[in-house]
């Protein structure tokens, strides 16, 4: 779902599922709805999750084809797709340049994701802010500022 759900409209859904008025199939769409707050962090989570365990497959579903990933603050496009993105993962795995990323802090926004995230290369700690956009289950752009 690629709009955001107000509070409004999010306690009248819960309202509405809840009352046992829905035939089943209505409530369980009901329900879809009602979680779509939260699956935008979900998936962000889940996809570094597999990033950190070096499970390319698993992680790279969660991104769209079209992926964009853009260097902050110059806007640089880092990457134009997700096959490009992968491929620079795939480098750094086989190069030992890999590294695992902690989340020290995160938000969210509706569809948009920020991240605090650090990696350890060589002793040295890196972060970065990342903000990542969920549009129908799969992250669309990413947004890296370098600390």
């Amino acid at each position: 779902m690629g709009e955001t759900m107000s509070l409004s409209k999010l306690i009248f859904a819960a309202f509405i599922c809840s009352a046992l008025v829905l035939p089943i199939a209505k409530a369980n769409r009901c329900a879809e709805l009602m979680k779509g707050e939260n699956m935008s962090l979900e998936i962000v989570l889940t996809q570094l999750e597999a990033y950190n365990r070096k499970n390319l497959d698993e992680n790279f579903k969660y991104f769209a084809d079209d992926l964009k990933v853009y260097l902050l603050p110059e806007g640089k496009v880092l990457f134009n797709n997700k096959t490009e993105a992968r491929a620079h993962t795939e480098r750094g795995i086989e190069s030992g340049e890999f590294a695992t990323s902690e989340v020290l802090g995160q938000m969210q926004s509706g569809s948009f994701v920020t991240l605090h995230e650090q990696k350890i290369k060589e002793g040295v700690p890196r972060t970065a802010i990342i903000t990542y956009f969920v549009e129908d289950g799969l992250i669309k752009q990413m947004w890296i500022a370098p600390q």
